[in-house]
Order: C-alpha cells, then sequence, then structure tokens
C-alpha cells in the first residue's frame, strides 16, 4: 500500500506580491512566477503555489 504524501499546496492569497514578499523573507526561495500570476516556491520535497483569491472563483472559500 502506498503512504500518502503532500507534495504541492496552494494557497489564495489577497495580495500575490505582499506574499510572495512574506515566504521570502522567511528564506523560502522563489522558483519561478508565471506569466498567469501564480508564484511557485520549494521546500525540499513540498511545492508551494501562492495564486490570487480573487481568481479562484466564488466556489472556493
Amino acid at each position: 500500500m502506498l503512504d500518502p504524501r503532500l507534495s504541492l499546496i496552494t494557497l489564495g492569497v489577497a495580495d500575490l506580491d505582499r506574499a510572495t514578499s512574506f515566504y521570502e523573507g522567511l528564506g523560502w526561495p522563489r522558483r519561478v512566477r508565471s506569466a498567469h500570476g501564480v508564484t511557485f516556491f520549494q521546500i525540499g520535497g513540498l511545492g508551494l503555489s501562492l495564486y490570487p483569491r480573487a481568481e479562484l472563483g466564488p466556489v472556493v472559500t
């Protein structure tokens, strides 16, 4: 049986620039910021993506 693992967490944020600065301030290296306004970080084996909350749609809370 496979062990469940988490490999990517996506957070919807109100202010992408501010959230990106926060995680960079923690020393997390930013991997890329896509043309679609998503910022990606890699922390060990875990990926963190920051996505503008307004772009996620009305069904996501």
